[in-house]
């Protein structure tokens, strides 16, 4: 799921971010190659927490 895909799941407006800008929103949402930063303020303006999982290709083991 993309991010604008994603905040409208949650029913949320581009305009309903708090702390980002719409204008910034829109060029977060469009970008393909994204800092970790950025990812992390987006969630946190769409009430979300980022959780980053290491999965193995072939086993499907997770790294802690």
């Amino acid at each position: 799921m993309d991010l604008k895909a994603l905040r409208k799941s949650l029913g949320l407006k581009q305009t309903d971010l708090i702390g980002i800008d719409q204008p910034d929103v829109s060029k977060i949402e469009s970008r393909l190659d994204l800092k970790l930063s950025t990812l992390n303020k987006y969630a946190k303006a769409c009430g979300l927490e980022m959780e980053i999982v290491f999965k193995a290709k072939n086993s499907g083991k997770l790294v802690q």
